[in-house]
């Protein structure tokens, strides 16, 4: 599934569709009338975590890829999982495979930007209180609450508990206060950190310990797991990252 930095990185790159009118539509979305999109100008595109929005001046567009989703730029993939297509004067936008829905409200009304990690209005002390509201929740289940850490994913997740010496089983509770001060900070850093392997196009780009074979620590071998309620698989060092438990 892609994580936030991927798809920030797909707002940069539909920057130049922002002001263009929608000219034509196709795709078997079912929650949206994409011919409401015929004749509407873009205003804007947004990320939230894990989820594309298309701003248009009455309503906007979520768009969330899934496990399988994938987009196109000025290309089509004949395949049949076209979800939304948009053609403008100078290209087009498509999406498939992908869950798209309509918000008639302001963004602003139904998105709390201070969950993303990735957005100005990101609040490190709003995602510290809310750890502290589950003491007994693992580090590893914590950093993929999308209401906490909207946009992290379980690479990123690896990455963090890595760079910061935790066992991704360590309970919230136990953990120390700067442990999890720091545990925040990295969050958001490492989330831009894969932004940039993104832009080079390098999304694997220099990973520490996610798909990776032996610790570059110590040299041990990493441990592959299933972890925590969210039964998502983890990459972890057992001798460099200490247990709070």
């Amino acid at each position: 599934m892609p994580e936030g930095p991927f798809m920030f990185y797909l707002k940069e790159k539909v920057q130049p569709f922002v002001g263009e009118k929608v000219i034509s539509t196709t795709g078997a979305s079912a929650k949206v009338d994409i011919n409401r999109l015929v004749g509407q100008p873009i205003l804007d595109f947004k990320t939230h975590g894990k989820e594309f929005f298309i701003c248009f001046p009455d309503f906007s567009i979520r768009i969330h890829l899934m496990l399988f989703g994938y987009y196109r730029i000025n290309e089509q993939k004949p395949d049949g999982k076209l979800q939304l297509g948009m053609q403008f004067e100078k290209g087009e936008l498509n999406f498939y495979a992908c869950a798209t829905s309509l918000i008639e409200e302001p963004l602003d009304q139904v998105v709390d930007w201070t969950t993303d990690i990735m957005n100005p209005q990101w609040d490190p002390e709003k995602a510290l209180a809310k750890m502290l509201k589950k003491p007994k929740m693992l580090a590893c289940d914590v950093l993929l609450d999308q209401d906490i850490f909207s946009g992290v994913g379980n690479k990123l997740k690896d990455e963090i508990l890595f760079e910061t010496r935790v066992h991704p089983e360590s309970l919230i509770g136990k953990i120390p206060d700067q442990k999890r001060i720091e545990l925040v900070a990295v969050a958001q850093s490492k989330s831009f950190d894969h932004l940039e392997w993104e832009r080079k196009n390098r999304p694997e780009g220099e990973m520490k310990i996610h798909y990776q074979k032996v610790c570059p620590r110590d040299h041990n071998s990493i441990d592959l797991k299933t972890l925590g309620k969210t039964k998502r698989t983890a990459y972890f060092c057992e001798v460099c990252q200490v247990l709070y438990d």
